[in-house]
Order: structure tokens, then C-alpha cells, then sequence
């Protein structure tokens, strides 16, 4: 019986094949297969996928007749397998020899869909060394016991622990099968949307301070590279595709702050790489993803350009808002604080914030307090409380202000 299908998608390394192979074939555990995506190389990674295959009969090398890319490639490996667990490692990097043994016994021992850990790191030379000085395989904290997904997930984001790279994940192969979980083909940084939903979706997972994956940093790779449209076209697919996810889920308050806080993140970067490259590629479009995703890229360069997301309230709304002595702006993120602007340029000052739950929000937005919505229940009929929110939480706020039987409430987008 095959314990761990080890899926390594392979493309032009012959480099640093050999070392990747050899921490493979020399686990510990030998109930294994080992999946081998040659992905149109061009250079000797072939040969050497062959040469040792010959060598060792649990290696199956698959041949792509051009590059198709890593997505199509691990997605390959998983129609494959046969384990009861999957692994996903990158060629030109290495794991340690105890990894696979140790990862499958706890899997099996506790049932679980998923198991993560830590990264030791080789950097290839003093200048890359140097240049990811702040880049640390290892996660701030430890997180004992077994967790749902969404719980670990809002401890990884309250920690500024998250991270999605899949070699330091060890996944349930019937758990990745029955919720259909695969990699979004075409695009960079695909491992930003698999992981974000693999984890939400799990039910028992855990999280292990060992060092069992082993990170090369070298230059040419994805990570080393210049920031290009490509950088810029895989985030913006994987967050359009996190936010219908999102949009599609029922998660609890926790979760959802912890999704609103990690997807606003991801935003910025977006942003951020549009701003540094816009100037040197001509960027009206995207070459991959849906109408959805190319309609809703129109919208990110206007909003980019523009800078805002409320950019005004309706004249009838302010005229009703100016009635109230006390009102209140419920929300701290980007929204509020656009309505806040706007109110104060319509000289109309307000109580305070709200949110349901002050962890994992800030105490004070733009120099005033953020409370509790309980907090100021005594306003409750005096107050007028602007919902300054997505709409996919009002359905919740009105449910809360409701049982607090707060009267006067105006949505604002």
C-alpha cells in the first residue's frame, strides 16, 4: 500500500535535480511513489528523471510534450496518485529524511486533512542571503493541539503567521479529491488560492514547529525574479477567486475578520505590484482568468487611479444623517474610513466606530475610537448607526443591532 505520493513537478533543473531526488528516494518511509512531472525541459532533467527511475521503481516520470506550468503539473501528479497522503515538493528543493515518516504517522494517528510546518533555508549566494535577510522559514508562534481549518487559519492571521506555500503542507489525498481542491491553472502564485481554500475547508489539521521541508533560494526562480505582469495577473486571479469563495461561505465573525484582514493584504500587494510595473508593460487586460476576473481588473485600475471605494453619500442621506447628534459608523476598515471623510468634509462628526468584536481590530481609526457595538447600546434610540461595510456582513450587523434594538440604522454601501 502506498502511504505518500510525493508530487514534483519538473522544469528545466538539472542543476539541482539530483539533490531533490536523492532526499526523496532516501526517506525514511519507504511506502512511497514518487511523481515526476517533467514539464517540457529543455535542458537534461529528463534524462535524469530517467536515469533514476531506472534506479528506483517507485518513481513514475510523466513526460509534458511542452510547459504547461506548475499548476497543470501538480494537478497531474494528483490524478496519478495512489497514497493515502500527498506531498507537493519543487524540484530544486529537498526535504529532510525523517520528513515523510514523521508527517504520515501524525497524520494517521489524529485523522487529520493536513498537517504544517517549518522550512530550513540554503541560499545559493551572499547577495540573495542578504536580499531576503527578513525571510524566515519558521512561523512566530506554536500552535499545539488540533484545530478546524478556520480556527488555525485566525491564528496564523492574528500572528502574522499565514503563509501558502504548499511544501510546507501535507495534505489528506481522499480530503483533496472529495472537495475537488486542485491548482488554478495558467497563473504564478497559485498556491495563494489552493492553500487559503484547503485550509477553510478542513476539518482537523495541525500545525508542527519542525523543520522538515528544505527551501533553496536561488536566482531564476519565481521568487528571485523581477516582478512582471505575470506576478501581477496570478495574484489578482487568486483574489478574485478568494473573494467568490468568500462570497459562496458561511464562516463565523472570527473568521471572516481574519479573511477580510488577509484579503485586504493581498489588495495592497496587488496594488503595489501594479504601481511598480504599469510604467514599463502596457497592462489594459489580463491574458488569463474569466470576463468576471477582466471586468473586475477594469475596476482595480479605476479604483487605483481614483482611490476610493465610497466616493460619495446620496445628498437626501446626509440631509437625514445632519438630524443626529450621535452617529456612529459601523466598521473600521477601508469603507469607514471613506465615510468618514465625507462626513467630515460635510461637517458632520460622528461618536465613534463600531464592530462586533474589538480582537483582531484596531482601537482607534483616524484618531477616534473603535468600540464594541454593546458598548453603546445606551445610544440605541438616539443614535443613528451607518452601516460602512461590504454587504456581505450586513445580513449579520442587522441581526446584532436588532437584538440590541438599536432604531435608526442607514446602509451606506
Amino acid at each position: 500500500m502506498v502511504k505518500v505520493s510525493i508530487i514534483i513537478p519538473v522544469y528545466n533543473v538539472e542543476k539541482y535535480l539530483e539533490d531533490c531526488l536523492k532526499s526523496v528516494i532516501n526517506q525514511s518511509l519507504k511506502d512511497i511513489e514518487i511523481i515526476c512531472v517533467n514539464d517540457g525541459s529543455t535542458d537534461r532533467s529528463f534524462d535524469i528523471l530517467n536515469k533514476y527511475a531506472v534506479m528506483d521503481n517507485r518513481i513514475t516520470v510523466i513526460n509534458n510534450s511542452k510547459n504547461y506550468g506548475l499548476s497543470y503539473s501538480r494537478n497531474q501528479g494528483i490524478q496519478y496518485s495512489h497514497g493515502e497522503y500527498i506531498y507537493f515538493l519543487d524540484s530544486d528543493d529537498m526535504i529532510t529524511q525523517e520528513a515523510m515518516e514523521e508527517l504520515y504517522n501524525i497524520s494517521k494517528q489524529d485523522a487529520l486533512d493536513a498537517v504544517f510546518f517549518d522550512a530550513m533555508l540554503i541560499f545559493e549566494t551572499e547577495e540573495l542571503k542578504k536580499k531576503f535577510a527578513g525571510y524566515n522559514g519558521e512561523r512566530n508562534k506554536e500552535y499545539s493541539g488540533i484545530f478546524v481549518g478556520q480556527d488555525l487559519f485566525v491564528h496564523f492571521i492574528q500572528n502574522r503567521d499565514w503563509m501558502s506555500i504548499v511544501q510546507r503542507q501535507f495534505w489528506r489525498r481522499e480530503y483533496l479529491l472529495n472537495n475537488d481542491l486542485n491548482f488554478y491553472e495558467g497563473i504564478l502564485h497559485e498556491d495563494e488560492l489552493f492553500s487559503f481554500k484547503a485550509l477553510l475547508k478542513a476539518n482537523r489539521v495541525c500545525c508542527i514547529k519542525k523543520k522538515y521541508f528544505i527551501r533553496r533560494l536561488r536566482e531564476n526562480s519565481i521568487m528571485t525574479t523581477t516582478l512582471s505582469k505575470k506576478n501581477l495577473e496570478g495574484l489578482f486571479v487568486s483574489y478574485c477567486q478568494m473573494l467568490a469563495f468568500w462570497q459562496a461561505s458561511k464562516f463565523n465573525e472570527k473568521t471572516n475578520v481574519a479573511v477580510e484582514f488577509h484579503l485586504s493584504a493581498l489588495y495592497k500587494r496587488v496594488k503595489a505590484i501594479y504601481k511598480s510595473i504599469c510604467n514599463t508593460e502596457d497592462i489594459q487586460r489580463l491574458d488569463h482568468g474569466g470576463i468576471i476576473e477582466n471586468h473586475l481588473f477594469q475596476l482595480f485600475i479605476s479604483n487605483i487611479q481614483e482611490g476610493r471605494i465610497c466616493k460619495s453619500i446620496e445628498k437626501d442621506k446626509l440631509n437625514v444623517i445632519k438630524q443626529y447628534k450621535n452617529v456612529i459608523i459601523y466598521g473600521a476598515g477601508v469603507v469607514a474610513r471613506d465615510v468618514l471623510e465625507i462626513l467630515d468634509k460635510n461637517e458632520i462628526g460622528i461618536l465613534g466606530f463600531a464592530v462586533t468584536e474589538k480582537e483582531g481590530n484596531p482601537k482607534y481609526v483616524m484618531g477616534l475610537p473603535v468600540y464594541k457595538i454593546d458598548e453603546l447600546v445606551e445610544y440605541k434610540e438616539e443614535a443613528i448607526v451607518l452601516l460602512a461595510v461590504v454587504s456581505k456582513y450586513h445580513e449579520s450587523i442587522l441581526k446584532k443591532l436588532n437584538e440590541l434594538k438599536f432604531r435608526n440604522i442607514m446602509k451606506i454601501v
